[in-house]
């Protein structure tokens, strides 16, 4: 997982934790007029993103995964480069790190 102290800036699934090797949740952040809230598994009440000092990794959905992957297997013309190449420069590889 790639955490960031970056807040999330969409709606979605969410990892979080207070800092390196601290315990990790999971939190849905969703979008209330202009605002982003963050509810964590467990919780009855949201707050605003920015109230959660601590680091954010997205939690990438696997149909999402899935569409990235058969794009990426489509897109691949010359078959003599290893697929380690391929993946380091895939759609697919961005996806799953959360960064689109």
């Amino acid at each position: 997982m790639n955490f960031t102290k970056e807040l999330p800036t969409k709606p979605g699934f969410y990892a979080w934790r207070r800092g390196n090797g601290e315990e990790v949740e999971v939190a849905e952040i969703y979008k209330t007029g202009d605002l982003l809230r963050s509810l964590f598994a467990g919780d009855r009440e949201s707050f605003p993103v920015g109230n959660a000092k601590g680091e954010w990794c997205r939690l990438v959905p696997a149909e999402e995964q899935r569409e990235a992957w058969l794009e990426g297997a489509k897109a691949i013309t010359n078959f003599y480069i290893p697929i380690e190449t391929h993946w380091q420069q895939s759609r697919a590889k961005r996806v799953m790190e959360g960064e689109e």
